[in-house]
Formats: structure tokens, C-alpha cells, sequence
């Protein structure tokens, strides 16, 4: 569980998702969204990943945690255990979920 800006590094494919040693480029995120369906007109020009969310919504908050399990998935290389994802915001609103996947050996 945790944040949508966290998550949107991650799905990304960022691994270290501190503030200092990773940031999301909006320009790429646009990039990003658009190859896997996403209308997302305006994400260049965003400051914050919570300004792209109040953007486009469920479309933005799913996409994100579907790709953030696939991200953690991939990261964990067949070791036997599930991966479920919550995205909320910082008041602890759920965003989106994607519910468990297990890694079968």
C-alpha cells in the first residue's frame, strides 16, 4: 500500500522511489500513459503526480497499480508470493487496487 506518486515511479520502472534519488518526468509519464491507452492530454505540463491523478482519474489510478504489481512481480523473480497493490492519497482515500497475483515456482 502506499501513495500514487510512489506507485507511478514504480510502474514506471524506478526501484529506489525516494524523493531525492528518483522523479517522475511528466513529459515520460505522458509518453507512457498514451502507449498503454491513456488519453493524456496536459500530463506534460503537471507538477505533481496527485495534479496528473485529479487529471484523468480512474483510468491514471488503475493503470498505475496494475503496472506497479507487474513492476513488483517481475522484481521478486519467481519467488513464491503475492503481490497485491493499494494506491491511495495522503488521506488515506483508496485510489485504485489490484488485487492479489501470485508468483508460482
Amino acid at each position: 500500500a502506499g501513495g500514487i506518486a510512489k506507485f507511478t515511479k514504480l510502474a514506471m520502472g524506478a526501484l529506489d522511489l525516494h524523493s531525492k534519488r528518483s522523479q517522475v518526468d511528466f513529459g515520460k509519464l505522458r509518453v507512457w500513459l498514451e502507449e498503454r491507452g491513456v488519453h493524456a492530454n496536459g500530463v506534460q505540463n503537471a507538477n505533481t503526480v496527485l495534479e496528473v491523478y485529479r487529471m484523468l482519474r480512474e483510468p491514471f489510478s488503475s493503470l498505475v497499480a496494475r503496472q506497479a504489481q507487474q513492476k513488483a512481480l517481475q522484481v521478486l523473480k519467481g519467488a513464491p508470493i503475492q503481490v497485491e497493490v493499494l494506491v491511495c492519497d495522503r488521506e488515506g482515500c483508496v485510489l485504485a487496487i489490484e488485487d492479489f497475483r501470485a508468483v508460482l515456482p
